[in-house]
């Protein structure tokens, strides 16, 4: 009876090997399922991640160009910055937005730069204007001065003589 149950239990542990061999190889086969999987998602994330940093590359010399433009008063800045933007729309990327945004707010900073430009430029025409009206108008006083100082003198000549003849009439009397 022992051989029959050792026979018996030999034949349901090599089932068990068998049933675990299989198991195993299954495990085993998705594991390297999922590392091949890992991996293939591991060298696109590194692709988009060197598409991304050449991307802001592009997009910071782009905004350099855009900047060093806004000292162009011929407008042709402005132009090649909407160029860039209409270049950059049609990318196919997922931050697109941003990078429009980049070149929309470099676009507006060389606007109210030229903006500021044209203010200063204003500002000391106008102070240049109001010097000039200051000196003018310093001078008028002067002038003013100097036509109303003969006719203090004839009044004050005047009244001498309009006082000595008030003597002169009270010593008659």
């Amino acid at each position: 009876m022992m051989v029959k149950e050792t026979k018996l239990e030999n034949e349901s542990l090599k089932q068990k090997l068998d049933l675990l061999k299989q198991e195993y190889y299954k495990l085993e086969s998705q594991a390297r399922q999922g590392s091949g999987e890992i991996r293939a998602e591991l060298a696109v994330c590194k692709e988009r991640l060197a598409h991304y940093e050449l991307i802001e590359k592009e997009l910071d010399q782009a905004i350099m160009h855009v900047a060093s433009d806004s000292q162009d008063t011929t407008g042709e800045g402005f132009e090649v910055g909407n160029a860039l933007i209409q270049t950059i729309t049609q990318a196919p990327t997922t931050s697109k937005r941003r990078i429009q945004q980049s070149l929309l707010l470099a676009n507006r900073l060389q606007q109210k730069q030229k903006e500021n430009e044209t203010l200063q430029l204003e500002i000391k025409q106008m102070r240049d204007k109001v010097d000039n009206a200051e000196s003018e108008a310093k001078l008028h006083k002067r002038l003013l001065e100097r036509t109303n100082q003969p006719q203090s003198y004839l009044l004050q000549d005047v009244e001498r003589t309009e006082k000595e003849l008030d003597h002169a009439q009270r010593k008659i009397k």
